[in-house]
């Protein structure tokens, strides 16, 4: 009798269909028509959108949870997930999948021939076309409304190791993000993250607006000659099955 059980579970289990391992993909392309302007291009090299003045490139390149648990393997992939920007394999069981934390861009600066030039992130905003406006993140509280400094601080446990692992993750974003008050010199380039909250699952298009890109100082470094870029990007959503290793 005991045999026959064992047998009907190992038939039962064998019919039985495990969920599949989903995961959630955002997608954010460049609009054609940010395209056809003469001031913009898509670089295919690293996928980035690129906004040029004559001497002068600025990048931006959407970053998804899996470029960024990509980059972040050795912390994402233990326990606890140290990632700073993602939740990792941490599935939300409800969901059955890890949903986005924040939504990461990559920027980067060339400059080509200005003296020096600047963009301060602080004046970087993300809107939405459902009308969302999002501000940017930084480290501490002290220097903008969204920091991650608070929201890592919420969320820190009890444990002996928590303060370890909370003062390990604010130190990733400080080397991760775009950094304010940072001057690129001729010949040079400079790169960082500039983060926002997630976008609602319902958002299709994002424009990301760079004010007051500081191309020429005076001698005591107060601003010259200023431009501003905006960055279209067509955005898709959808939770999907993992594909298999």
């Amino acid at each position: 009798m005991g045999r026959l059980l064992i047998i009907s579970l190992i038939l039962l289990v064998g019919c039985l269909r495990l969920p599949p391992d989903l995961v959630y993909q955002i997608r954010a392309v460049p609009e054609s028509e940010l395209l056809a302007q003469e001031a913009y291009y898509f670089d295919a090299e690293d996928s980035s959108t690129v906004f040029q003045r004559e001497g002068f490139r600025l990048k931006l390149r959407f970053w998804s949870d899996e470029l960024l648990n990509r980059e972040y393997a050795r912390h994402t992939f233990r326990e606890p997930n140290l990632n700073p920007f993602t939740y990792g394999t941490n599935r939300d069981l409800d969901l059955g999948y890890a949903p986005p934390r924040f939504a990461v861009f990559q920027m980067s600066v060339v400059n080509q021939n200005y003296p020096k030039v600047m963009i301060d992130p602080a004046k970087m905003v993300l809107r939405t076309d459902r009308g969302d406006r999002y501000e940017y993140w930084d480290v501490r509280q002290r220097d903008a409304a969204n920091s991650f400094e608070v929201y890592y601080r919420e969320r820190r446990g009890q444990g002996g190791n928590e303060d370890y692992y909370y003062q390990q993750k604010l130190g990733l974003v400080r080397e991760a993000l775009y950094q304010r008050d940072t001057y690129v010199y001729p010949g040079e380039s400079y790169s960082g993250k500039v983060v926002f909250a997630p976008l609602h699952p319902q958002v299709r298009e994002v424009v990301v607006e760079v004010w007051d890109i500081v191309l020429r100082v005076d001698a005591f470094d107060r601003p010259m000659e200023t431009v501003d870029a905006e960055f279209r990007f067509a955005v898709r959503q959808e939770v999907a099955e993992k594909e298999k290793e």
